[in-house]
């Protein structure tokens, strides 16, 4: 596991360099917590993960974002936090 957000970052980066991901996020549920700051789930699937454009590969799957927002000086809304929970991963049978 990464120790900082910037490992993450190189490592994910890395990992996924010649990846192709689509990703379908739905029904958010987002609460304002004061003037400033917010929270939110949203429920999301992915469609689709393309390593090779010659093997493409389906991989559904169902996951929870958790976020946490904070308005800025600026009026601008940002994720402040954001956690990921995998609650099903269905791999591709190599044999279909």
């Amino acid at each position: 596991m990464a120790a900082s957000a910037d490992e993450f970052v190189t490592y994910a980066s890395t990992l996924l360099a010649d990846t192709v991901t689509v990703h379908h996020g739905h029904m958010p549920e987002i609460a304002l917590t004061s003037t400033t700051t917010a929270t939110g789930v949203w429920a999301m699937s992915i469609g689709r993960l393309e390593q090779d454009r010659d093997a493409r590969a389906d991989v559904p799957g169902l996951r929870h974002y958790s976020e946490e927002y904070e308005k800025g000086a600026d009026g601008r809304w940002r994720i402040k936090r954001i956690r990921l929970t995998r609650i099903r991963v269905d791999h591709p049978n190599p044999e279909q």
